[in-house]
């Protein structure tokens, strides 16, 4: 891992939609787990091992640390969003299934 603090938001919507297109048993590298997640790499690995427990379900493969897409999807169902941002969620995807539905 560089020293360099990796931060979510590097990848493009086309490739951040693709990454949530993926099976649930398509594993993904911890860089695009922060991505899905809009976590810092740091982040997710001190979730990793210091509060596992709290941590999305990951595995080794060959040495590598690789999280499962279910397991992506299960921990983001888990956390808990504020009421006002759930408010603008709600809107802004209400606004683009009208504007799908117009097209």
């Amino acid at each position: 891992m560089s020293n360099v603090q990796y931060e979510p938001g590097q990848l493009s919507a086309e490739e951040l939609t693709k990454l949530h297109a993926l099976p649930d048993e398509a594993l993904v590298t911890p860089r695009e787990a922060c991505e899905i997640l809009r976590l810092k790499l740091t982040t997710l690995n001190f979730y990793r091992c210091n509060r596992r427990h709290y941590s999305p379900r990951f595995v080794r493969v060959g040495g590598r640390i690789r999280y499962e897409m279910g397991a992506l999807r299960e921990y983001l169902s888990r956390q808990e969003m504020p009421l006002g941002l759930r408010r603008r969620a709600a809107a802004a995807l209400a606004a683009k299934r009208r504007e799908q539905a117009n097209a």
